[in-house]
């Protein structure tokens, strides 16, 4: 891939929407592209994490639980797994596989905190992006729960 195609894969991911053509830059040489095969295990529940990952082609499945109660959620091009790794040491809360190949840029937390700390207004978007992120999540955690209430 090119650097101009790296940098529109980043834009079509919906976490890095918005950012300017500078700072997907920035991420976009700090990334290394991966390709998994289907069936290869990208993270396994429970397991620590160092890096991230922006999908750029095929699609994932994503597994909670085990046996009968797991759940799966698909996953495709346009998304990130395991951003939160970029920024603190996290373990994956679910197992992640390739369900076809999958293409994707590879950014490691130890690279993009260097990143971080050579342009600062990077980590100023990001963390805007995180808590955006952070403050829908809790806000659709929270009706959950408000709507589990009223059913009992």
């Amino acid at each position: 891939m090119s650097l101009a195609s790296d940098i529109d894969s980043l834009r079509q991911t919906a976490f890095f929407e918005g950012f300017p053509d500078e700072h997907l830059r920035f991420i976009a040489l700090a990334a290394e592209p991966r390709t998994f095969r289907a069936g290869q295990r990208i993270y396994q529940a429970g397991s620590l994490i160092g890096s991230t990952y922006a999908i750029t082609s095929g699609n994932l499945v994503a597994i909670l639980g085990r046996g009968q109660f797991a759940t799966r959620r698909q996953i495709g091009a346009g998304n990130l797994i395991g951003e939160t790794a970029l920024l603190v040491e996290s373990r994956a809360t679910e197992t992640i596989e390739a369900e076809t190949e999958v293409r994707a840029m590879q950014l490691q937390r130890a690279v993009f905190r260097r990143l971080l700390e050579e342009y600062p207004e990077l980590a100023r978007d990001l963390r805007a992006k995180f808590t955006a992120t952070l403050q829908t999540a809790l806000g659709q955690y929270t009706a959950g729960a408000s709507s589990m209430m009223l059913e009992d």
